[in-house]
């Protein structure tokens, strides 16, 4: 997750919206990562490694992708966001199925969401 998401970082603040989201439903389309991924954020609700993992990958691992992006006073509230907003994505696509945006195509999800997280690195 780590490597995939410094990744799509990269490049610079233009787009970075759109990489974020195509490189997120990547991580969660894998079935190589998908069922930690599904295990984590199920279990961060009633189990306490669960959580700290689920915040660590919001607080660490995004913020670090995400530092030389997301800038300025601030920035991690701004991560933060950004996580939270990624999360319920996955949540709702993947693990409640929220139809139509479980069957929706990886384009058309980027394309409606990717602003959304563009607005937040913006400030």
């Amino acid at each position: 997750m780590p490597q995939v998401l410094a990744a799509a970082a990269e490049g610079g603040r233009d787009g970075v919206g759109e990489r974020m989201v195509r490189a997120h439903l990547a991580l969660w389309d894998d079935l190589s990562t998908r069922p930690a991924l599904m295990t984590m954020v199920r279990s961060a609700s009633v189990h306490r490694v669960a959580a700290a993992r689920l915040r660590e990958t919001a607080t660490t691992i995004l913020a670090d992708a995400l530092g030389n992006v997301v800038t300025g006073e601030d920035a991690v509230l701004r991560s933060n966001l950004i996580a939270t907003q990624l999360i319920g994505l996955a949540m709702m696509r993947y693990i409640a199925v929220l139809e139509p945006l479980a069957a929706a195509d990886t384009d058309t999800v980027v394309r409606y969401y990717g602003p959304a997280l563009q607005a937040i690195v913006e400030g």
